[in-house]
């Protein structure tokens, strides 16, 4: 299991402000609830190491992550320091994120889409510090 200094680092890699915004209307959205990226998954605990972060209120931002009307994948957002485990597309929620010393309300945190979403026993729902 990654430590949360660990998971802090990975975060805070050198990422200039807005570097993985998605442009407004860049969704493929769901219908009648199927598709991609249709239901929030993030909401619970999610461990680091020694630190436990808690995520509530999630809310699905329907439809794959995509940006320049290309589908990002867990690749593209690793080059910006954020780890997602391996799927073929991006899903983004909008969290509130609390634990020893966070409060972050409405914060943008990104998962894996599709099969596997998995690791480490739980869902992996990161999200950029400087967003």
């Amino acid at each position: 299991m990654p430590s949360f200094a660990h998971f802090i680092s990975i975060v805070a890699l050198v990422l200039p402000a807005g570097a993985i915004r998605q442009k407004e209307g860049e969704q493929s959205g769901c219908f009648k609830g199927e598709g991609h990226c249709c239901h929030a998954k993030c909401d619970g605990s999610h461990e680091f190491g020694d630190q436990t972060l808690k995520y509530t209120k999630c809310e699905i931002l329907e439809g794959e992550f995509r940006m320049n009307g290309k589908r990002m994948t867990p690749g593209d957002l690793k080059k910006d320091g954020l780890e997602v485990a391996e799927s073929d597309y991006v899903c983004r929620e909008r969290c509130n994120v609390e634990g020893k010393g966070i409060d972050r309300p409405d914060t943008i945190v990104y998962r894996a889409g599709g099969l596997p979403h998995v690791r480490f026993g739980e869902q992996l729902c990161p999200f950029d510090l400087n967003g």
